[in-house]
């Protein structure tokens, strides 16, 4: 039905049309039916303002987070008991009295 020796056969033409017009699933819209075209959307000055706001929100946290490690660096030399450490014999740095390591080896 397609060809004689490489050309088309006079019921092609008749054959492809009619092909063409019967829906492969009865129900379904046609190939060639254009669809409807969504409107064009407005500017979108609202999304850019809050991506802008969030950013600044963002930048605003970091900032926070800076000025508090910063407070808190500053602070821990300010006040405080500061335990000396003692090398032991066995070579690691304990904070405890030696009658705390001695009780705890015996």
């Amino acid at each position: 039905m397609i060809s004689y020796r490489g050309k088309a056969k006079p019921a092609w033409r008749v054959a492809s049309k009619e092909f063409a017009a019967t829906p492969l699933f009865p129900g379904t819209p046609r190939v060639n039916v254009r669809r409807p075209e969504a409107p064009r959307a407005p500017g979108n000055l609202p999304g850019v303002l809050l991506a802008a706001l969030a950013l600044a929100a963002l930048l605003g946290v970091a900032a926070v987070d800076v000025w508090l490690f910063r407070g808190l660096r500053a602070a821990r030399f300010e006040g405080g008991e500061v335990v000396p450490l003692r090398r032991e014999a066995h070579g690691d740095d304990v904070a405890v009295g030696h009658d705390v390591v001695a009780a705890f080896e015996a």
